[in-house]
């Protein structure tokens, strides 16, 4: 039978300290807080537990926006609707998927192909590769005689036009009309035809069509000119964000950015940075955008088209997949090799935990910004954790979890 009177402990205004020895923590800190919240008066209160909302074999790579509520499945993206009731999207690759919600459509890669979802449901691929260079014939015509040159483009139903075909050519050598032929036939995407004129360099549009094959008779110059020299679709990324008009996709260690305001348009032979370590977390401020590496941390601030600024703030990285943005706020938030950090959104980076407790790092993680009860939290998870070297050894260690139901 016990005897004697409780004693109170706490509370612990200061929270977590791992850096010194349990024997001789500083006043107001505890040693460790496993499913547990610490209000902003140091006191405890248990966690909630959890209760399963929808069934799944192996749910992963999860994600909320305006557009809906998101994960991937047993090789399908899946909807989780208001009802919790669950519907299906498309099928993808099985990896992680990377999200960007923009002006109503949901941009996603399963790390092998790119597609996006719009408004109305419909999934459809994010960029085209280029058709095939036109098959060119000559026949009777007024036409000047001369060399012409000749591309295709694909123009999907949402008006966007792709990149352009390799270039043919035909010489006429009398007064001609020139046939395109055997053109590629799909039933997502119609075909516009440029050509030059004689002799000339710029190519002007001729036509539009669906069909196999088309004729013309008028001597170009009079329709736009051709400005998809050298586009390609999106490549497949781990991280999309969307930054001062452009889609950046972070794959291993390249940054790819899209043309300007052009979100399917890529220049894969230019436009793209590499970096010495693979990219973990890109999120985008007021101030630039924070990249982080596994190795080191970066703002992209004041960038143009011809001389983007990139700026080292950190020689520590990230565990990749914990980049977030804070919605009330404004800045950015990740885990990073050295605990939880901000990223402010005028381009300071703030260590939340380095003074205090010697964080663990993983091989990839994620998380999310929660507020319950008053108390606002950053949790991060992460896979295959390890513990920091930093971090003092404890006498005792316990976890307690409570589940819902």
């Amino acid at each position: 039978m016990a005897t004697g009177s409780p004693t109170r402990l706490g509370p612990w205004p200061a929270g977590m300290n791992n850096r010194q020895e349990d024997y001789a923590l500083p006043q107001g800190t505890l040693r460790n807080a496993v499913n547990v919240d610490v209000d902003n008066q140091g006191k405890l209160s248990r966690r909630d537990g959890y209760a399963r909302v929808a069934l799944a074999v192996g749910a992963h790579s999860g994600y909320s926006c305006a557009g809906g509520h998101f994960f991937a499945d047993a090789g399908r993206l899946k909807m989780l609707n208001a009802d919790d009731s669950v519907s299906d999207v498309c099928a993808i690759a099985g990896g992680f998927v990377a999200y960007e919600y923009f002006d109503g459509i949901l941009y996603f890669s399963d790390g092998v192909t790119t597609r996006k979802r719009l408004a109305d449901g419909t999934v459809m691929a994010w960029g085209f590769d280029a058709p095939a260079k036109p098959t060119l014939f000559t026949n009777p015509g007024a036409l000047p005689a001369g060399r012409y040159l000749a591309a295709l483009t694909y123009v999907t139903a949402d008006g966007i036009e792709h990149g352009a075909s390799e270039l043919s050519y035909v010489d006429c050598s009398m007064p001609s009309s020139i046939a395109f032929a055997a053109l590629p036939q799909r039933n997502d995407a119609t075909i516009r035809l440029y050509l030059s004129t004689a002799n000339g360099k710029t190519l002007y549009r001729v036509g539009e069509t669906a069909a196999g094959s088309l004729t013309v008779y008028v001597e170009p110059g009079s329709g736009a000119a051709l400005d998809k020299q050298f586009i390609s679709r999106p490549p497949a990324g781990s991280i999309l964000r969307v930054h001062n008009g452009r889609m950046y996709i972070a794959d291993g260690r390249v940054r790819w950015h899209s043309e300007p305001f052009a979100f399917s348009h890529f220049r894969l032979g230019a436009g793209f940075v590499q970096y010495e370590h693979d990219i973990a977390v890109m999120e985008p401020v007021k101030a630039g955008m924070w990249i982080a590496t596994t190795g080191k941390t970066y703002l992209l601030a004041g960038e143009t088209e011809e001389t983007p600024i990139q700026l080292e703030i950190a020689g520590y990285g990230a565990v990749p997949g914990t980049g977030l943005i804070d919605p009330a706020t404004k800045h950015a938030m990740w885990y990073s090799t050295r605990g939880a950090v901000t990223g402010t959104k005028d381009g300071q980076l703030l260590n939340m935990q380095e003074a205090n407790v010697a964080a663990g790092t993983g091989d990839r993680g994620a998380a999310v910004l929660r507020e319950h009860d008053g108390i606002k939290q950053f949790i991060a998870s992460v896979q295959g954790a390890s513990v920091s070297p930093l971090a003092a050894s404890s006498f005792i260690e316990m976890e307690v979890i409570r589940k819902a139901g």
